[in-house]
């Protein structure tokens, strides 16, 4: 497992974008985040986390916080290893 944290919003959404708009509707809320700090770089107060996980080359898991907001977290995976309990 990598686990990898960005610190900018290109090459998180070059990661992330194409595997996440397969299932847009499920996704659009990180995407929506990730592609309006990609538009608007400067309309958050502080660094956002922007961070995957990948097992090889399959990507497993995708996080987004801007604070004071809460994490968004995307996975197609369906393992219960994966799973927040």
């Amino acid at each position: 497992m990598q686990f990898t944290v960005y610190e900018q919003v290109e090459p998180f959404l070059q990661r992330m974008r194409d595997e996440l708009e397969q299932q847009e509707v499920r996704n659009c809320l990180l995407l929506g985040i990730a592609l309006r700090l990609q538009q608007y770089p400067d309309s958050v107060s502080s660094q956002p986390l922007l961070a995957t996980i990948e097992d090889g080359q399959r990507l497993v898991a995708t996080a987004l916080m801007t604070p004071p907001h809460n994490l968004v977290l995307a996975s197609d995976d369906p393992g219960d290893e994966y799973r927040l309990r």
